[in-house]
C-alpha cells in the first residue's frame, strides 16, 4: 500500500470518526477500513469537504512525527 492509498483510507476514517487510524494497523486492515467508510460514505460528497482542512491538518502532525 502506498504513502498516498493510506492517507486516503484514513482521511475516510477522519471523514466517519473524526480520528485517523492507528498507525500499527497492517497495510491490509488499512484497506478493509477504507473500503468499509468509501461504501458508507459514497454520495455525501459534502462530508468530505467539511473535514478536509482539518484532515490534512492531522495527517501533517503524524507525517512530522514520524
Amino acid at each position: 500500500m502506498t504513502l498516498e492509498e493510506r492517507k486516503f483510507c484514513n482521511m475516510l476514517h477522519y471523514a466517519v470518526k473524526g480520528f485517523l487510524i492507528n498507525e500499527t494497523y497492517s497495510d491490509e486492515e488499512v484497506k478493509r477500513i477504507g473500503d468499509s467508510y468509501l461504501k458508507r460514505l459514497w454520495g455525501n460528497n459534502e462530508r468530505l469537504e467539511y473535514c478536509r482542512e482539518p484532515f490534512e491538518k492531522e495527517w501533517a502532525k503524524r507525517q512530522n512525527n514520524c
